[in-house]
């Protein structure tokens, strides 16, 4: 009794002390006395009641000194006492200041109800406060249960949260981490005892952990009933996402139950109301749906319930603003009939209800989940997932404004699939999903291009699958290219990065595909749209001002991700004739040094026709270009006419063209483009009006012309010369449609006797016209013109040694040329040597591929070589005599077999004549490869 009367006495001076600060008016002295009345004993209950009593009635004069010192007292004290420990002084230091706290709680909480001017108060220190109680919540080990601490944390956190309702959203999503972690991860309920301090029984256990989860669902409705609206809830349900996708199915269930409890507490307690569109409710719903086949029954019969209170809640909330809703109030028993009954059957009636019930929004994020799920490592979800969404896809099908969202979510989840059933479904819904919906995948496939990565790739080969779907992939792409903005539509729209344009996009999808062959047949089916479209790209990028003066710093560097738009269109343009099997076309260009034409705006219409006049000279896809240049022409853009006018009248030097098209037709289609206000279009009309299929008369007058050429080409004037050949390969190209006849044997032959001129220009404007000459003969000569280009094989191998670099670029260009002409083994082999090799390995290649194409021809290129080893240009005897000393190593045998005695004669003689020639490099060659050709002439003879 006594002992009793002394913790009553102790208690009423605690009591005193709060009402001696209570009535202080000094605030220092305030925040002293109550830090000092904290740093007491904590061991005797009186001792903790009396001072959360004291600070309790201090709070109610001086509530910010208060909230401080509790604040300090929490962060210096309780937070120090680091991970669990056993000591009892340092549980009863934490039971106080919860004690404490939710002493101030309950005084604060008359007042607010006392004082309406209190409610508008701000308490600045609750967070900190609340990240105290948690941070000691989340020391405790999981293994460990203090049922008391659970419990009155859980009860201060409620009380603390109810003083004041705009408690930020972090602060809540802490605390219902922080609970949830603590709680749901416990060891299973018969586990529990393991981790208690005294001997429960396991009836008693259960009890405890009821009464923690009793507490949780007071924190979970105090949140609730403080913001009693649909967005309220949805927020406190996002936060059960990682438990209920727990591997534990302990820690499932009673994330479930809570979940379930909150949903029966909002149905049966709250009239809940909505502003916003609930989007993310779709997303719990498939959470739950993803329960519907757990492994344990009774989480299924959880997740069941869960579902139809959601649903019930969402459509009693449509029901009020929408009266045309699917589910009205009187039909709600039988949607929980429905479900119930089927569960077990299939999920058809479960995503019926979700989307009769369910806004697009909230559909759109149900099925973004279930791809999401699509990655589980649980079989069992994932095949739930791939169920649920496939019947989805089937059922109920997409909205438009679904559409791109959803295919966004299968390009980010089929590359982190573990099952391999799960990618074989998806593997056949992705051409599918391209069929029904082509132009929303290829958008959302060119908002990933920036630059195009290996995964979009893989998209677009997944889509290949289907051969009907590409061609209006590449179709659909071709349009994209040609949505080119002007640069003040662009300042309008705001469109600050040009790269981002979806006609840049577009150009970078269209290069990649050309390079996959799934696709190659379906590029060749498009190639005059694509032709034509990136012609116009660069035109556009010029108009931009988006030309990279960079691109001879770049020539090996053909990944997209180094290349600017420009060079990327101009790579597309070279690929297109390289993919396609048109590499002659590549060549000429490459050999004449055509593609660098593109890479001006002053040069750009030379390019054009040169590349115009290769596709010609080559028989590529006349008609098919032809009809998209005329079309082109009726496009409102400016890029278009010019373009398409340049192609036009190349193409009309083309034997195919009348085949296509009428000669009325061409004639009236020029006619008209002279009304184009564009004067280049203009003059290109007349140009074209004036070609040789229009007026065929004029063929006589050319040749007359060029007979009349030739005559003054004999007088090999410098001044003169280089213009007269110029003329004549005008005339020549005009002549392409006829052909120069006879002339141009004589042309070819008047050209080689200027091969070895003295003057480089000279020298290389003749090889280079050779080139040109060789094809102008028509049928009738073509024979006679083969025959001379053979003996004219070895000189211009020797002038790829030449002195001067330009004269070897043009004899690059016409070997290869005379090479594609007699047909040649190894032609592709041979371009890739003369275009990107140098050095010895080069020659020897070069070499071979000439020599081995002319098989039992070897005798004529040795006899042509010795005309070279008294060449005055050093460079042409010593590639004359590696040439002859190849010969004689490699093919020694053939030419005992092919060369006759007279040949033999006359090699041998020439070949004495060296012995005592002024050259040493002569002599030297004579000593070292005499033997070789006495015994030459002894097998001949």
């Amino acid at each position: 009794m006594t002992e009793s009367m002394n913790s009553l006495d102790k208690k009423f001076l605690f009591y005193c002390y709060g009402l001696v600060l209570r009535e202080s008016v000094e605030n220092i002295k305030v925040r002293k006395y109550l830090f000092a009345l904290l740093e007491l004993s904590h061991q005797a209950a009186f001792q903790r009641e009396g001072i959360a009593l004291a600070v309790g009635l201090a709070s109610s004069s001086h509530l910010e000194e208060t909230w401080a010192v509790l604040e300090q007292f929490g962060q210096k004290r309780i937070l120090r006492l680091g991970l669990h420990s056993t000591s009892h002084k340092d549980e009863v230091l934490k039971s106080s200041f919860l004690r404490s706290t939710a002493m101030i709680s309950t005084v604060l909480k008359r007042v607010l109800q006392r004082d309406n001017g209190a409610k508008s108060y701000t308490f600045k220190q609750l967070s900190c406060l609340i990240d105290c109680i948690l941070i000691s919540i989340q020391k405790e080990p999981r293994e460990f249960f203090d049922t008391y601490f659970h419990q009155k944390s859980l009860q201060v956190i409620s009380a603390l949260s109810s003083l004041q309702q705009c408690l930020d959203a972090k602060v809540k999503t802490n605390v219902l981490s922080t609970c949830f972690e603590s709680l749901f991860m416990l060891p299973a309920t018969g586990m529990l005892a393991n981790s208690l301090p005294h001997q429960e029984t396991p009836s008693e256990i259960e009890y405890l952990y009821d009464k923690m989860l009793e507490n949780l669902d007071q924190l979970l409705q105090c949140f609730l009933s403080e913001h009693q609206t649909m967005e309220e809830l949805q927020f406190l349900l996002q936060h059960f996402e990682p438990w209920l996708m727990a591997n534990e199915t302990h820690a499932r269930l009673r994330a479930l139950k809570t979940a379930l409890r909150l949903l029966q507490y909002s149905q049966e307690n709250l009239n809940l109301i909505s502003d916003t569109s609930l989007e993310m409710m779709g997303h719990q719903l498939a959470l739950f749906s993803l329960l519907w086949r757990d492994e344990s029954e009774e989480n299924q019969r959880c997740a069941r319930q869960c579902i139809l209170l959601l649903v019930q809640l969402l459509i009693h909330e449509r029901t009020e603003e929408n009266s045309k809703c699917l589910y009205t109030s009187k039909q709600m028993k039988n949607l929980d009939m429905k479900l119930l009954k089927e569960v077990n059957k299939n999920c058809s009636h479960l995503v019926k209800v979700f989307g009769q019930n369910l806004s697009v929004n909230q559909n759109t994020q149900l099925i973004l989940t279930f791809l999401s799920s699509l990655k589980s490592n649980n079989q069992i979800r994932a095949n739930l997932a791939l169920e649920l969404f496939n019947c989805f896809l089937e059922t109920q099908g997409l909205e438009t404004e679904q559409v791109a969202e959803v295919f966004q979510g299968i390009y980010k989840v089929f590359p982190f699939v573990t099952f391999s059933n799960v990618q074989l479904s998806l593997l056949k819904t992705i051409p599918k999903f391209g069929q029904q919906h082509t132009q929303e995948v290829v958008e959302v496939l060119l908002s990933f291009a920036r630059p195009v990565d290996r995964q979009v790739m893989e998209m677009w080969k997944i889509l290949a699958m289907d051969k009907n779907l590409m061609r209006r992939l590449v179709t659909l792409l071709y349009l994209k290219m040609k949505n080119r903005p002007s640069e003040e539509d662009m300042i309008s729209k705001n469109i600050m990065d040009k790269t981002e344009l979806e006609s840049i996009e577009a150009l970078n999808t269209v290069y990649e595909l050309l390079y996959i062959r799934e696709f190659r047949i379906t590029v060749h089916w498009a190639f005059s749209g694509i032709f034509l479209g990136l012609l116009t790209q660069l035109h556009y990028l010029f108009e931009l001002d988006m030309v990279d003066n960079s691109l001879d710093n770049f020539e090996d560097i053909l990944k997209l991700e180094y290349l600017s738009p420009f060079r990327t269109c101009l790579e597309a343009l070279k690929g297109l004739f390289w993919t396609t099997d048109n590499w002659e076309i590549f060549a000429y260009m490459k050999l004449q040094q055509g593609w660098d034409l593109f890479t001006n705006m002053n040069t750009f219409k030379q390019g054009v026709t040169l590349l115009t006049r290769a596709i010609t000279h080559y028989k590529c896809e006349i008609k098919s270009i032809l009809s998209h240049a005329m079309r082109s022409m009726k496009s409102p853009y400016e890029r278009d006419h010019l373009v398409g006018i340049l192609v036009i009248t190349e193409l009309l030097n083309s034997k195919e063209v009348p085949r296509y098209k009428s000669r009325w037709s061409i004639r009236s289609f020029l006619l008209s483009s002279l009304r184009n206000s564009n004067k280049e279009v203009q003059t290109m009309s007349l140009q074209g009006l004036g070609s040789l299929l229009l007026q065929p008369k004029k063929g006589d007058l050319l040749r007359n012309q060029l007979s009349d050429m030739m005559e003054k080409l004999l007088l090999k004037e410098e001044e003169n010369i280089l213009v007269l050949m110029s003329i004549i390969g005008e005339i020549l190209h005009r002549l392409t449609l006829q052909g120069a006849g006879s002339n141009s044997l004589k042309v070819a032959e008047k050209l080689f006797d200027l091969f070895d001129d003295e003057r480089d220009e000279v020298r290389g404007e003749a090889i280079f016209l050779y080139g040109d000459v060789i094809y102008s003969g028509g049928k009738k000569y073509e024979q006679q013109l083969k025959i001379h280009a053979f003996q004219c094989l070895v000189p211009l191998l020797f002038h790829l040694a030449d002195p001067c670099p330009e004269v070897v670029v043009k004899t690059k260009s016409t070997f290869m040329r005379l090479a594609i002409l007699l047909n040649w083994g190894f032609r592709k082999e041979l371009f890739n040597a003369l275009a990107w090799r140098e050095g010895l390995g080069a020659e020897k290649d070069i070499f071979l591929y000439m020599v081995e194409s002319n098989f039992g021809e070897y005798h004529l290129f040795l006899l042509q070589a010795f005309m070279y080893v008294k060449s005055p240009q050093k460079n042409l005897q010593q590639a004359a005599m590696k040439f002859i000393g190849g010969m004689l190593q490699e093919y020694f045998s053939d030419l005992c077999f092919y060369l006759n005695k007279s040949d033999v004669k006359l090699l041998t003689k020439n070949f004495e004549e060296l012995r005592r020639d002024q050259d040493p490099n002569i002599r030297k060659f004579y000593l070292n490869y005499s033997e070789d050709i006495y015994e030459l002439s002894k097998y001949v003879a």
